[in-house]
């Protein structure tokens, strides 16, 4: 006799909603900042202001508020959400046509290159101190990726990360201008586990 099917659990439906929300909130975000200084002709460091308030309060609600038990699976979700992001992002630069993005107009092209940077600011979602574990996969976005090793000196508490296929030499990451390869992880003190 077969087993019973059961039922998804509240939590995994919970956890199955996250990325949906993730694209959500950054792409309105994205959207709504990025026209609104470009029409204001405001410079792009107060639209980062705004949006790490955003950011902050999002924070709150997705990480803060929830069990320390969900964040891994959290960040997993939302790593894979604002690669998708970019992805979508990038094919609809001229449908997937770079050359008809060439000819944009500037103002077009300003528009969006503030929306990839809004969107890439949205990884310093996971620079939080309940964030302890981080995987990158190899399909994650290469933008999202150099975004998320800049961060890795503001995730103090992370201890265990795991790099994936990722070659750090080879994508130019952990190098700073002036310094050794993997200076920054030397500012993660909890950092105990480091799969490459």
């Amino acid at each position: 006799m077969p087993l019973k099917k059961q039922p998804t659990s509240l939590e995994h439906q919970s956890l199955s909603r996250v990325p949906k929300l993730v694209k959500e909130v950054c792409k309105n975000a994205a959207e709504t900042y990025s026209e609104k200084y470009y029409k204001l002709k405001i410079l792009s460091g107060a639209v980062f202001i705004e949006v790490d308030r955003a950011i902050d309060k999002f924070q709150e609600v997705l990480i803060t508020s929830t069990a320390h038990y969900f964040h891994k699976e959290i960040s997993e979700q939302t790593l894979f959400a604002l690669s998708s992001l970019l992805q979508d992002q990038a094919s609809h630069k001229g449908n997937g046509d770079y050359s008809s993005y060439l000819h944009q107009s500037d103002e077009e092209r300003r528009k969006w290159w503030l929306k990839d940077q809004i969107i890439l600011r949205f990884s310093s979602l996971l620079c939080h101190p309940a964030v302890l574990h981080l995987s990158l996969p190899g399909d994650l976005h290469l933008s999202l990726v150099r975004a998320l090793c800049a961060a890795i000196p503001d995730m103090t508490s992370l201890t265990s990360l795991d790099l994936g296929p990722w070659q750090c030499q080879k994508q130019d990451l952990f190098s700073l201008a002036n310094h050794q390869d993997g200076y920054s992880l030397m500012f993660i003190h909890n950092l105990t586990i480091l799969a490459v």
